[in-house]
């Protein structure tokens, strides 16, 4: 938000930059704010402040700041978190949906699958959430699976690499197939 201010005393105007308020919602619909967070959470990543799915206290204090000075916001902690809460779900959703299918052609240009309407009923039915991507992709879907694909109790696994355990019976999830195929279907 821009503020201009006009001094009577030098009849000069000054226009002020101010961040919004931290109590005000935040506002995700500018794209672009969510590549720079999304960047952010990366960089604490390769500086080792996140353990398992969650990010250290470190880690979220360097986000904000980061984010913050990056893109002129004035966001705090809760509202970042919320942010890295709800892009996980959605990720959650979009991979669940994509992520084992075969023999559908990938549609570049809305970033989501061509696939008959019967296909598409028969996934809406199974899970209503399904049908926000039939017509426009996840934005983002290659940085999100990378920041949340083994971090992400997805009903087959719950273990991830940074817990510093061995899973149960030496398996480590590695199901070169689903990596093929999402690297397949978000190359196309």
């Amino acid at each position: 938000m821009l503020i201009c201010v006009y001094s009577m005393d030098t009849h000069k105007k000054k226009v002020l930059a101010v961040p919004p308020s931290t109590n005000d919602k935040a506002n995700w619909v500018d794209l672009k704010a969510t590549e720079i967070f999304i960047k952010t959470c990366f960089d604490q990543i390769t500086k080792g402040e996140r353990v398992g799915t969650c990010f250290t206290k470190k880690g979220w204090k360097d986000i904000v700041s980061q984010f913050n000075a990056l893109t002129g916001r004035n966001y705090d902690k809760s509202k970042l978190k919320n942010r890295y809460d709800n892009l996980r779900k959605e990720w959650r959703v979009w991979y669940t949906l994509f992520g084992k299918v075969t023999g559908l052609r990938w549609n570049s240009e809305k970033n989501t699958v061509d696939a008959p309407d019967e296909w598409w009923e028969n996934k809406v039915l199974e899970n209503p959430l399904y049908g926000k991507f039939r017509d426009k992709g996840l934005p983002f879907a290659n940085e999100l699976t990378t920041l949340f694909k083994d971090v992400v109790a997805n009903g087959e696994f719950a273990w991830a690499p940074s817990s510093g355990v061995l899973p149960p019976n030496g398996h480590l999830g590695n199901d070169d197939d689903d990596d093929v195929y999402l690297r397949s279907v978000c190359a196309l």
